[in-house]
């Protein structure tokens, strides 16, 4: 799979979003032309992707890193009473 012109933007968007001020999801709209749920959603299934780990791995193993913390799937036990 290659990526495509809109795949490219949404990644080059995630890295560079919080150069200019103002809220994430009022620069997604402004910037993309999409909703935020929208943007959300195909960054999430675009970052499984190898054409997107090819073009930016630091970004996309970062983003990976994060929903997988996010999950919770990754987080250290807490050494409480369960452990």
């Amino acid at each position: 799979m290659e990526l495509t012109a809109e795949d490219r933007a949404l990644l080059a968007f995630e890295c560079a979003w919080w150069i200019e001020p103002g809220p994430k999801t009022d620069r997604i709209r402004a910037d993309l032309g999409i909703s935020s749920s929208t943007y959300y959603k195909r960054l999430n299934e675009l970052i499984d992707t190898r054409a997107a780990l090819e073009c930016d791995p630091l970004l996309v193993r970062r983003l990976r890193r994060r929903r997988h913390l996010d999950d919770g799937l990754g987080a250290p036990a807490s050494g409480g009473p369960d452990h």
